[in-house]
C-alpha cells in the first residue's frame, strides 16, 4: 500500500480585484504633540541618511571590485538594512524610542528608491538618481506600514505612538479597509493620509441593464 499524500493547503485568494485609495486629512494636533512629531522625525531623518552613505559608499567598493576582476560581489538588501536600523536604535537613544515599524519603513523607502534608479539605468533613463543625503527641511514624514500597530483612528482622532491621540479632521469616511498611515507636515501644519483597500465590485457601480440607454440631440442650430 502506498502512503497517502499530505493535501496541500490551498491559496485562498480574493474573488474581486483590490483596489488602493488615500485619503488626506487635516490634522490639529497641540503644542507638545507638535515638538513629540517633529522630534520623532529628526531621527528618522538622521537614519535615512546614514542608510544612503553606506549604500553609495558599498556601491562605489563594488565597483573597483569588479574593475579588478571579483565576480562575488554582495549589495545589502532591505533585511541587511534592517539589521543596520536596529544595530543604530541601540546606539541612538532618540532613534531607540521611535517605534520600529517606522524606522524599518525608512528602510524600504531607501531600498525602494535604489531599485528604482537601477531600472532606469537599466532603461537608459540618464535623469533618475539614487536616493543622496537630504537636508533636515525636506524629510517630512513618516509612515506606519501597518494600521493598528503604533497608530489606529477612533472617535475623530488619530493615535500616534510617542506621541498620544491627536485631534483628526475626519470629513469624510474612509471606504475599505485601513492599511497604512503616513503623518507628514505640508504647508505649515499636519496632515494624516490614510491608505486603504477596497474591492473594486464595491467601488464602481454597476450600469442597470435593465434601464434603456438615453441620449440627448441639442441639434445643430445653435452652432450655425
Amino acid at each position: 500500500e502506498h502512503p497517502e499524500k499530505a493535501k496541500k493547503k490551498r491559496k485562498r485568494f480574493p474573488k474581486h480585484r483590490l483596489e488602493a485609495r488615500a485619503y488626506k486629512f487635516a490634522l490639529g494636533p497641540k503644542s507638545a504633540q507638535t515638538d513629540r512629531m517633529f522630534a520623532i522625525l529628526e531621527p528618522l531623518w538622521w537614519l535615512r541618511n546614514e542608510m544612503v552613505v553606506f549604500l553609495e559608499a558599498e556601491r562605489k567598493v563594488n565597483r573597483e571590485r569588479k574593475i579588478a576582476g571579483e565576480t562575488d560581489v554582495e549589495y545589502t538588501e532591505r533585511a541587511g538594512l534592517y539589521k543596520m536600523t536596529s544595530k543604530l536604535a541601540e546606539e541612538n537613544e532618540a532613534l531607540g524610542n521611535v517605534h520600529s515599524h517606522l524606522r524599518q519603513n525608512v528602510a524600504v523607502r531607501v531600498i525602494g528608491g535604489t531599485k528604482r534608479w537601477l531600472e532606469a539605468v537599466k532603461e537608459g533613463r540618464t535623469h533618475v538618481k539614487p536616493p543622496k543625503p537630504i537636508d533636515r527641511q525636506k524629510y517630512r514624514s513618516f509612515t506606519f506600514p501597518e494600521y493598528g500597530n503604533g497608530c489606529r483612528i477612533q472617535n475623530g482622532r488619530l493615535f500616534i505612538s510617542g506621541v498620544g491621540w491627536v485631534k483628526m479632521f475626519n470629513h469624510r469616511k474612509v471606504r475599505g479597509k485601513n492599511k497604512t498611515i503616513t503623518v507628514k507636515f505640508a504647508q505649515g501644519r499636519w496632515w494624516c493620509v490614510v491608505t486603504a483597500q477596497i474591492f473594486a465590485v464595491d467601488l464602481y457601480e454597476k450600469a442597470d441593464e435593465s434601464k434603456p440607454d438615453t441620449a440627448i440631440d441639442p441639434g445643430l442650430t445653435h452652432l450655425m
